[in-house]
């Protein structure tokens, strides 16, 4: 074991503490270092992600508006949907006084609710039989009403009280029955009651198919703006990455660490106790 005088003992001492400031301003200059870069590594990320943005922006664009488009006309694509069918009815009577009602879970098409209106035979010069035959759309009539005015047809000009017929035709016979000759109304109405309805949940296949479907749609559309961007823009995503990249270099700490491993070293050898 080696012993030092007093002297060589301070000497070590304040040689130990020298060392010791230097690692510490060295590791805080590290640390430093090590913040900035990871403010850089975060400035990089938000331009590289804005300029992703705007690669994409088109692409997901389309998408977004074909995943509306669909989602609009009953069927999301991914997700399997889960609709309410309400109770539609088709109430049918006429002046005979016949009544019928059909109800189902779903619509019907073209339910457009009609009042046909047959007026009385009459004979023409030419020995005919004929009769005006109208319909009038009552889909917007209060059906109260419609029936004031059918059981009071005398009183009313079904013209002025429903507007012009949607259409008009002359019913022709060779012969007909005039026993019972007398005006003659149908009236055809739907209904959808808002509180009696059903779940349906969509299948798998019908979920699978639309959201192929939609891929499939939104990677032709895609086209569009790639075929755009393709012939009139210079705009070269890899070569703004690369941009980005040189304009926010890293703080480079290679050097620095060396000199901490070599400080660290001495400092560890001069601490040792054989020395």
């Amino acid at each position: 074991m080696n012993y030092l005088d007093n002297d060589m003992l301070i000497e070590k001492k304040k040689m130990i503490n020298n060392l010791q400031n230097e690692i510490d301003k060295l590791q805080d200059k590290k640390i430093n270092i090590e913040i900035v870069n990871f403010k850089i590594k975060i400035m990089r990320k938000i331009k590289i992600g804005l300029c992703t943005g705007r690669r994409v922006f088109p692409y997901v664009l389309v998408a977004g508006l074909l995943f509306g488009g669909f989602s609009s006309l009953g069927s999301t694509p991914i997700i399997r949907d889960n609709s309410k069918r309400y109770l539609s009815t088709r109430k049918t009577y006429d002046s005979n006084g016949n009544y019928g009602v059909e109800s189902k879970y779903e619509k019907y098409d073209k339910p457009i609710g009609t009042l046909t209106f047959y007026d009385k035979w009459s004979l023409d010069n030419n020995g005919f039989y004929y009769r005006d035959v109208n319909v009038y759309d009552i889909t917007k009539i209060d059906e109260d009403y419609l029936l004031s005015i059918l059981d009071n047809l005398e009183q009313f000009d079904i013209n002025k009280a429903l507007g012009k017929p949607t259409s008009s035709v002359k019913e022709k016979k060779n012969n007909v029955s005039l026993e019972d000759n007398k005006a003659f109304w149908q009236v055809i109405v739907y209904n959808e009651d808002k509180e009696d309805f059903v779940y349906l949940i969509e299948s798998n296949a019908q979920n699978v198919t639309t959201s192929i479907a939609w891929v499939c749609l939104s990677f032709v559309v895609s086209f569009i703006p790639f075929e755009f961007r393709s012939n009139h823009s210079n705009y070269s995503y890899k070569g703004r990455i690369n941009e980005i990249k040189a304009n926010n270099p890293y703080l480079d700490s290679e050097d620095l660490e060396r000199k901490i491993k070599i400080k660290k070293a001495n400092y560890d050898r001069l601490v040792r106790k054989d020395v």
